[in-house]
């Protein structure tokens, strides 16, 4: 679950709720970690299932109604971003660019 790479990429949701965090040297690199509590979202990225590869950079919308990572396909992966009180987060593949 941890990241055992360096850290490449780093971004804040607008609220500085969520902190994104991503590595260049590996597939699938990347985690989301939830401030208040310290503890990364165990359910993205969706693990057994290769969508990320290796993560150039990524933000979150405005309104942190959306999460993005570019990747080293030359794709630009969008996903729709919900929470939930209990501090789970949804993140559902959106669409490819």
């Amino acid at each position: 679950m941890n990241l055992l790479t360096p850290v490449t990429s780093l971004c804040f949701n607008p609220t500085s709720e969520i902190l994104g965090i991503a590595s260049n040297t590996v597939d699938e690199a990347i985690r989301l970690v939830h401030i208040p509590s310290f503890t990364a979202f165990s359910n993205y990225p969706v693990f057994r299932r290769k969508t990320v590869h290796l993560p150039q950079c990524m933000d979150f919308s405005p309104n942190s109604g959306f999460f993005s990572v570019a990747n080293d396909k030359g794709k630009a992966l969008l996903y729709r971003y919900q929470t939930h009180a209990s501090f789970t987060v949804r993140l559902k593949h959106y669409k490819d660019f």
